[in-house]
C-alpha cells in the first residue's frame, strides 16, 4: 500500500450540519508539517489538533505563507489556513481513509 491510495481527512472537533471537513493527501499533510515545523511549530505527524495546538499551528503557516514562491504550495497553505481559521479553529482530528475510486 502507498500513500496514493490514502487521503487525511481533517474533522473540525465540534460538528453541526454546516461544518466543513479538509481533504488533503498524505503528501501534502507531510509538506505543511514540514513548513510549520521550518516556522517555529511541530505539530504531531499523524494526530489532530486541540484548540491551542491549531492557533499556533496557523501561526507557523502564516509565516511560511510569506516566504512561499510556489503557487501549488501557496495554495494548499492557504487550504489549510482557511480550515484552521474556520470550522477547524475548535481543534480537528486527522483521520485516514481509502481515497474513492473515481
Amino acid at each position: 500500500m502507498n500513500d496514493t491510495q490514502f487521503e487525511f481527512v481533517l474533522l473540525p472537533t465540534r460538528r453541526d450540519v454546516t461544518t466543513t471537513t479538509l481533504t488533503i493527501a498524505p503528501a501534502e499533510w507531510r509538506s505543511a508539517l514540514a513548513l510549520s515545523r521550518k516556522f517555529g511549530y511541530s505539530p504531531p505527524d499523524c494526530a489532530g489538533l486541540s484548540r491551542d495546538a491549531v492557533r499556533w499551528f496557523t501561526r507557523s503557516l502564516q509565516k511560511a505563507l510569506e516566504g512561499i514562491k510556489e503557487a501549488a504550495v501557496c495554495n494548499l497553505v492557504e487550504r489549510i489556513l482557511k480550515f484552521c481559521q474556520g470550522d477547524g479553529a475548535v481543534g480537528f482530528t486527522l483521520e485516514r481513509r481509502w481515497k474513492r475510486a473515481v
